[in-house]
C-alpha cells in the first residue's frame, strides 16, 4: 500500500491536471452536446503531437498501419451514430454516452502505466515499447476516424441543406 501511495504522491502536477481534463470532456459527453467539426481533428493532432518521436522512429509503419486500421475500423463502427447538423458553419449535434468517458480514461490509464514504467524500468519500456505504439495507434485512429466519419456525416447532410 505505501508504494502505491508513493507512486501517486510522485506523479507529476501536470499529470493530474490532464486527468481532470479528460474527466470533464468525458463527463460533458454523456450528454448531448453540440460538436464543431474542426475541434473533432484537436485530439488526434494532440495525440499525434505526443507520439513524434515514434512518428520518425523505426517502430513508425506498425504505428502509421495500425493508425490507419483503426481510423477505418471507428469509420465504420460510427455508421449508425445519427447528427443534427446545426448550422452551415461546421457545427452538429451529437447523442451523449458513456463511450467517450471510458476511452478516455482507458488511455489515460494505458499512457499512466507506460510513463510510470519508462520513469522506474526503462529497459523493460524498451521491451514493450512496441506495445505501447499499438495502443497509442489505436486511440489516435478512433479520434481520427471519430472526426471523420462526423466530417463525412455532416457535409452529406450539409449539402443538402445547401442545394
Amino acid at each position: 500500500m505505501n508504494e502505491f501511495i508513493h507512486v501517486i504522491k510522485g506523479t507529476p502536477s501536470y499529470v493530474w491536471t490532464i486527468l481532470c481534463y479528460l474527466l470533464f470532456v468525458g463527463i460533458k459527453s454523456i450528454k448531448t452536446r453540440v460538436l464543431y467539426i474542426l475541434k473533432l481533428f484537436i485530439i488526434p493532432l494532440i495525440l499525434l503531437a505526443i507520439k513524434y518521436k515514434t512518428l520518425l522512429s523505426d517502430d513508425a509503419l506498425v504505428f502509421y498501419l495500425v493508425i490507419i486500421g483503426g481510423s477505418i475500423a471507428t469509420f465504420f463502427i460510427n455508421t449508425g451514430n445519427t447528427i443534427k447538423v446545426i448550422n452551415k458553419e461546421g457545427a452538429i449535434e451529437v447523442a451523449g454516452g458513456y463511450g467517450m468517458l471510458i476511452i478516455l480514461l482507458s488511455f489515460f490509464i494505458v499512457k499512466y502505466y507506460f510513463g510510470y514504467l519508462k520513469s522506474t524500468d526503462p529497459d523493460l519500456f524498451l521491451k514493450y515499447s512496441i506495445i505501447e505504439s499499438v495502443i497509442s495507434g489505436l486511440f489516435s485512429g478512433y479520434f481520427i476516424g471519430r472526426a471523420l466519419r462526423y466530417t463525412y456525416k455532416y457535409l452529406k447532410v450539409a449539402k443538402s441543406l445547401w442545394w
